[in-house]
């Protein structure tokens, strides 16, 4: 399904506080991951008649207040180390009339691809901003999709749902101990000589052929029967990104020990980008 998308506004958006410090060393394995983003898209229905002006101005402020917490998501990367200037990330709105129900009616993979912020030409790896989000508001207030992409050397998919999580506790005024990370990589993983030099995507993944996407539905009941079976001592109440994720990597735990040979690291394995369809 094409889906056709008018962007209507594009931002900096700063933090609300000045970073603490100055630079954040990148550790060794930071630097072994490509210079690409990891996106992941977010669909919400909407439960409430607000403009969509209401709910962008409530997002940008929530940003820039989580922003203060991930100072260095809003800095840019300065060879080995990012450099904790506030430069900001960049903010993206879009509308379409279509409604999100026949949106996620005749949903395909390829559609998806729509919502993901783009990169403005000209712009190259070592100058991204290392965040970007882009809010695409479906018609007659049906819908929204948030979609956040960050640089894979500074934040992997755990990471990113982190900070989407605190993104999402400051939106609704509540707290929690997400929105205080510890950003520690360097101190646990040794940073790199000066000379060593970050992989291209092509020498990593090797990319030969055609790739194939799939795309798996759960319904409502199915998930939370995940949530029980997913509940331990140290998760009692798992979401549903966490039951499911860790089904998904069980699964690919299993295939890749049932193979005689190990396979070369995938898209997959390396930063699983995980959309869910909730009926």
């Amino acid at each position: 399904m094409e889906v056709k998308l008018e962007e209507t506004g594009r931002e900096v958006i700063k933090p609300s506080s000045p970073a603490p410090h100055d630079r954040l060393q990148l550790s060794l394995l930071d630097l072994t991951c490509p210079a690409i983003y990891v996106a992941t898209t977010f669909l919400y229905k909407s439960t409430a008649r607000e403009s969509p002006e209401i709910i962008s101005r409530r997002l940008k402020i929530s940003l820039s207040e989580t922003l203060s917490h991930f100072y260095p998501l809003a800095g840019r990367q300065d060879g080995l180390s990012i450099c904790c200037n506030d430069e900001g990330v960049i903010f993206t709105e879009a509308r379409t009339d279509l409604l999100l129900s026949d949106f996620l009616r005749n949903l395909s993979t390829d559609s998806l691809a729509a919502f993901l912020p783009e990169i403005e030409q000209g712009e190259s790896a070592g100058t991204w901003p290392l965040l970007r989000v882009k809010v695409s508001f479906f018609g007659s207030g049906s819908g929204i999709a948030v979609t956040v992409g960050i640089s894979h050397q500074i934040c992997d998919a755990t990471s990113l749902l982190t900070f989407v999580q605190g993104w999402a506790a400051t939106a609704k005024g509540t707290t929690t101990s997400t929105c205080t990370p510890h950003f520690a990589g360097a101190t646990i993983y040794p940073p790199p000589d000066t000379s060593f030099k970050s992989p291209s995507i092509d020498d990593v993944y090797e990319l030969q052929g055609k790739c194939v996407t799939n795309r798996l539905v759960f319904k409502s009941s199915k998930i939370d029967e995940l949530k029980c079976k997913a509940a331990s001592e140290s998760v009692r109440t798992p979401t549903r990104v966490e039951a499911i994720m860790s089904l998904i990597w069980r699964c690919a735990a299993n295939a890749s020990r049932s193979n005689s040979v190990s396979p070369k690291p995938t898209v997959m394995t390396q930063a699983m980008d995980l959309r869910l369809r909730i009926p």
